[in-house]
């Protein structure tokens, strides 16, 4: 109830622990919101765990239990356990056969940034030792379905979306089949050509 984290463009993901931190009341008459702030500098700087790891900013932290799913503008996504360092990831996945060079280079972090991580509503984290889904918004790369488990790529979907459009949302979604049954999809939108797509798995 009392760690947060938060991401930026100045590329570290950044553990908060409200504990550490004093609390005062809105400066306005009938104002309700509270300010947290680290009482000094010193504090600050012993209390942030800065990650050093990031090429470039952070973009959508999403959580599960002991777990983070951080996507970032270089074009990865990395799984942490807040319970080690924040330092080194579990995993990394790319959009390019997780990192692997083709043709004597990496895909660029323009192409394959990623803009939205969401996790599948039935998800396992990787505690479990169980397969979960993480569905990314890739902007240029289009969208891609990774595992919890080591971060590789389930799948990659982008037709239909034009390769200068870029893909900015995503989130999963279920359809009732004719016959009743629920099939497992997930819905992506870019606002470039104001389409929403919808993919079944």
């Amino acid at each position: 109830e009392d760690v947060f984290f938060t991401g930026g463009d100045d590329c570290k993901l950044i553990k908060h622990d409200l504990r550490e931190m004093v609390r005062s009341n809105g400066d306005e008459e009938g104002d309700r919101s509270s300010a947290f702030a680290y009482p000094s500098q010193t504090s600050q700087n012993f209390r942030f765990e800065k990650n050093p790891a990031f090429g470039a900013g952070v973009t959508s932290i999403e959580s599960k239990g002991d777990f983070l799913y951080v996507g970032s503008y270089d074009g990865a996504c990395r799984a942490f356990d807040v319970r080690k360092s924040l330092k080194e990831p579990m995993w990394i996945s790319r959009g390019n056969d997780d990192g692997k060079e083709e043709d004597g280079e990496k895909e660029g972090e323009e192409e394959a940034s990623i803009w939205r991580v969401r996790l599948h509503p039935n998800f396992s984290s990787a505690a479990t030792k169980r397969e979960g889904k993480i569905a990314l918004a890739s902007m240029k790369a289009g969208c891609r379905v990774i595992s919890s488990l080591d971060g590789s790529t389930v799948g990659t979907y982008r037709n239909g979306h034009d390769d200068d459009k870029v893909v900015y949302g995503c989130d999963w979604a279920f359809f009732n089949e004719e016959e009743g049954e629920e099939e497992e999809g997930f819905v992506s939108c870019s606002f470039y050509d104001r389409r929403v797509h919808v993919w079944t798995l």
